[in-house]
């Protein structure tokens, strides 16, 4: 072969290896139609599935031990309904997630996969292509909750995990918007507006808020580095979006997120160039006789909002230290010309504290005396096992009132000892368990203890174990599956309140144990004296309760020991259709399927709050209960969710902002619920986009208080604001 076909051969080889990476890096891109003149959208994509396996696109995957102990065939499936068999060809025809493009167009032939979960360690996904209409079903009928939706676009993924409700109209479709994809300009500079070549440019993309019930996906990060100019071009999706420039040498301000449209965008990241520090002195004056600094620090702080609005950036970003170094006159701080703090700790004095404006070249600081130490209770702490052996790892805990349920714990060292500092005044119990020698020893009490000024040495010896065991039994002897409850004598815990019981009310999670189905159980550390066990069955029913001794085997039988109690038949319904509902009365307990929770209470006062999916956070009026039985009937309102969107003066979304709803009598924010329907505090918070949910509300006009950065305002919301539609906010400075 001449040398002249060689090289013709090799330049044909290498012509041809350049195509296939062209090809190849078109492949791994995703094309890019244009919708109009200033905006990108995504394609719509192939026939086919990315997934090319018919197996993948229908695959369950499930994490429950008790349902995968067995090596699955492949292709296994499930529909994971409760008592159903898995099936290795389920019917798609569960919970159906609806795809669509910003114009409402299907997204057709995509890949979508379905997170979710269905009882307490109990989740999976459903995998596979949307139809011709966008839509996917999964093989769930119901679930407890989404926790992620990703569609795949083109080998692009774009995912949410937010609390997913489903539509008003179908609650069993939940709908989803993939954006289109935009090209933005970020230019990287500093204060002075100097570009910042090298930086690499991050757009953090947020899922928000289409409309209520409809989510914007997003996507994972999008970079890209500055060049000369400071200008970075990134590729992000349509919605809230913030940037952020790292360089070396430089400090980050915190961008705040700006609504990115299909005109795209041109935005700046403001970067703090280290080497423009401004060099500020720093001088003490402390007390005579203080002549060591233990500490000399200076950091930034929040941005006054008129500053931070003009910047773009958040307010409460994150706080960077500055260098602080020793000088003969006293100490330098090098500081951005930004809102910075400095502190000086020295011994027996107050800490020193100056905020700064960022316009200082000197600061001086003044220390003043502190206030002399108040006198404190020392309780030395030995535990030793019942051989006179020091135990390392007791765990101890100090108690202030009578219980066992409260109060934080802690552990001895190797010599069995702990040492509390207490303020002078009060009466203490310490208790303590701990092991040694192979044995869990029982726990043992000592006390009470005055809290005087002075130090007080404290022996506990743990107890070889005391145990009982039993069995749960219905009425007619047949065992039953419950959670066992063992509350113990009150002892020396008695004297820190008055009219305490002999046995207390209340047990620690550790002092609880579920039967199985055969309702056998064991406690196997117990105090001396008389204890109460408690039965409350699985299923709905009455609970039992026994008193017995250490050394015991005792028969619970549900519905007896309780005749001097409030018992409480409860059941939870809609109060438009009378349906039952599977929610919470609190205090009472869950109710089931059916609406139903049966339990026991003292006579007395009792207030109760009822929670359900989608319901209103219901206050029912206060009872006065007497012994016997009592049914109740509990009916609540549904509840629309509704959505708030907080944005500045300029429009751009606020992060961080707490949303909370007054109560229109007492004049305090409200009780909310989460996306199962339990209690989820008095506030939400907005995400990235602004965006904040709020359920469990009753219908018409509400009143919102809204806090940023520690300022507050209250805005009226009319009666279907927020519900057909987003309800934006202007919170205006």
């Amino acid at each position: 072969m001449s040398v002249r076909r060689t090289v013709s051969l090799a330049v044909l080889a290498i012509v041809a290896i350049f195509a296939i990476a062209l090809a190849s890096d078109s492949w791994g891109r995703a094309p890019l139609e244009s919708h109009d003149a200033d905006s990108t959208a995504l394609a719509e994509p192939e026939s086919e599935s990315v997934v090319s396996d018919p197996a993948e696109r229908t695959r369950v995957e499930i994490d429950d031990p008790e349902r995968t102990a067995a090596e699955p065939p492949v292709g296994f499936t499930s529909k994971l309904d409760e008592g159903e068999a898995p099936t290795a060809a389920p019917a798609r025809d569960g919970i159906v997630v609806v795809t669509r493009y910003e114009d409402r167009r299907p997204c057709t032939a995509a890949t979508v996969d379905v997170r979710w979960r269905k009882g307490f360690g109990l989740y999976g996904h459903d995998r596979g292509p949307a139809d011709s209409t966008g839509r996917f079903a999964t093989t769930v009928q119901s679930v407890d909750q989404i926790e992620g939706i990703t569609v795949v676009v083109n080998r692009i993924e774009f995912d949410s995990y937010v609390d997913f409700l489903g539509s008003a109209l179908d609650p069993r479709e939940v709908h989803v918007v993939v954006p289109d994809l935009v090209r933005i300009r970020v230019r990287a500079q500093d204060l002075d507006r100097q570009p910042v070549e090298g930086a690499n440019v991050r757009a953090n993309i947020a899922s928000s808020i289409v409309r209520p019930r409809e989510y914007r996906l997003s996507r994972d990060e999008s970079e890209a580095i500055s060049d000369d100019d400071g200008i970075a071009e990134l590729l992000v999706p349509t919605g809230a979006c913030s940037v952020a420039a790292r360089r070396v040498g430089y400090a980050t301000l915190d961008m705040r997120a700006v609504e990115i449209t299909r005109a795209g965008a041109e935005l700046v990241a403001w970067l703090l160039d280290e080497s423009k520090r401004r060099e500020v002195s720093i001088t003490v004056d402390a007390p005579p006789g203080v002549e060591s600094f233990d500490e000399v620090s200076a950091f930034s702080r929040p941005i006054p909002a008129a500053r931070a609005s003009e910047l773009g950036v958040e307010s409460d970003g994150t706080q960077r230290a500055f260098r602080v170094e020793r000088v003969d006159a006293g100490w330098i701080a090098h500081v951005d010309p930004l809102p910075w703090r400095v502190v000086v700790y020295a011994d027996g004095c107050r800490p020193g504290i100056v905020d700064c404006t960022g316009d200082e070249t000197s600061v001086h600081v003044t220390l003043q005396l502190a206030d002399p130490p108040k006198p404190k209770a020392v309780l030395e702490v030995t535990v030793v096992d019942p051989f006179e052996n020091p135990v390392n790892g007791a765990e101890v805990r100090l108690h202030d009132t009578p219980d066992l349920v409260y109060g934080a714990s802690y552990q001895t060292n190797q010599e069995g000892r702990f040492d509390f500092e207490c303020p002078v005044g009060g009466t203490v119990v310490i208790s303590a368990a701990g092991r040694s020698r192979g044995t869990n020893w029982a726990r043992a009490l000592a006390g009470p203890f005055e809290l005087l000024p002075e130090t007080q040495r404290v022996r506990l010896v743990l107890r070889e174990p005391l145990s009982v065991t039993g069995h749960v039994v219905d009425r007619d002897g047949t065992a039953v599956a419950a959670r066992v409850e063992l509350r113990r004598p009150a002892g020396v815990l008695a004297k820190l309140g008055d009219d305490v019981p002999a046995v207390l009310p209340n047990a620690p999670t550790s002092d609880w144990l579920g039967t199985g189905p055969e309702g056998t159980f064991a406690f196997d550390d117990l105090f001396p004296g008389e204890h109460e066990l408690w039965a409350f069955p699985e299923k709905t029913g009455w609970p039992g309760r026994v008193r017995t001794m250490p050394g015991q085997d005792v028969t619970i039988v549900l519905g007896d020991g309780i005749e001097d109690l409030v018992r409480i038949d409860a059941q939870l319904r809609d109060a438009t259709t009378g349906e039952p509902l599977a929610g919470r009365i609190w205090p009472l307990g869950d109710t089931d399927a059916n609406g139903r929770v049966r339990t026991v209470q003292p006579p007395g006062r009792l207030e109760l709050q009822a929670f359900a999916k989608e319901h209103v956070v219901t206050r029912l009026e206060p009872l006065e209960l007497r012994p016997g039985l009592v049914p109740l009937d509990v009916r609540i309102d549904r509840s629309a969710p509704v959505f708030v969107r907080v944005l500045d003066s300029g429009g751009s979304p606020i992060s961080r902002a707490s949303v909370s709803v007054l109560d229109a009598d007492l004049g305090e924010p409200r009780d909310l619920a989460d996306a199962q329907g339990t209690w989820a505090g008095t506030t939400s918070w907005t995400g990235a986009a602004g965006d904040a949910e709020l359920r469990g509300l009753p219908a018409g006009p509400l009143r919102l208080r809204i806090e940023v950065a520690g300022e507050s305002r209250e805005f009226e919301m009319p009666s279907h604001a927020g519900r057909e539609g987003v309800f934006e906010v202007r919170f205006v400075d």
